[in-house]
């Protein structure tokens, strides 16, 4: 059981970091809206007002992403794909393997030879978060979320010029956020309360065409930095043949 929910919290917050829902910036970061600005090379540094759209035409546009990085312990290494039905999920996260497709979540551990079909009282909260993860969704939580933008200049990354920005997002937010994070882990969300949330610096660095490529979240003393690439690459992420499929009480 406790695999499971380290599964469900790893998916869950893999989705809200590449809509960069980090958490509540430090409140002494410095604001800024960018008015103006210019990088080299002309590239045009984003305001509040349209980091979020711009962010969100990148996605639409790409459909699908590749994600590494570590969450809860855990490494994962996974495709997700954007599209009408909601967001598709496949890859590695430590020893297992999943696999979120057609509103349905299957595990397994490395060397089985069968999937394990999760319930949906299980992985309910998790779809029915990523289901609020689309484009459009993360355009307009930004509109309301994003109290202030701070563009950090040109940040070198593994040989490429890559765009770094530091958010502020209001406390609403962020305990939104954490909210449905719990929910995903089996926790009751009532018992999560603004005063108990870690101030939250989120840094995010953008290519030169606004596609997300990698998210950093520090809070409370640890560090999460999450990659992203080959947006747009072709994915094949389909369900298993039924006869590849069985239950949790097999």
């Amino acid at each position: 059981m406790a695999q499971l929910r380290t599964a469900l919290v790893t998916a869950a917050l893999a989705v809200s970091l590449t809509a960069c829902g980090g958490g509540n910036a430090a409140k002494d970061s410095k604001d800024s809206s960018n008015d103006g600005a210019k990088a080299s090379g002309g590239y045009t540094p984003l305001t509040k007002a349209t980091y979020g759209t711009e962010l969100a035409k990148a996605m639409d546009d790409a459909e699908t992403v590749h994600v590494t990085g570590g969450v809860t312990g855990q490494n994962i290494d996974m495709w997700m794909e954007y599209g009408d039905d909601g967001i598709s999920m496949k890859g590695d996260m430590g020893p297992s393997e999943m696999l979120i497709v057609d509103g349905a979540f299957y595990m397994r551990q490395d060397g089985d030879a069968k999937w394990t079909a999760m319930p949906a009282e299980m992985s309910g909260p998790l779809l029915e978060a990523m289901e609020k993860q689309s484009p459009e969704a993360m355009a307009a939580d930004y509109a309301k979320s994003l109290e202030s933008l701070t563009y950090d200049g040109e940040k070198k990354v593994d040989g490429e010029t890559l765009y770094s920005y530091t958010l502020d997002v209001s406390e609403d937010y962020a305990l939104k956020q954490a909210r449905e994070q719990a929910k995903a882990m089996g926790v009751d969300p009532s018992t999560i309360k603004a005063d108990s949330l870690p101030d939250t610096d989120v840094v995010t660095l953008l290519d030169e065409d606004n596609r997300m490529r990698q998210v950093e979240v520090t809070a409370a003393g640890q560090k999460i930095v999450m990659k992203f690439s080959d947006w747009g690459k072709d994915v094949d992420i389909e369900a298993p043949a039924k006869s590849e499929v069985q239950s949790m009480m097999q």
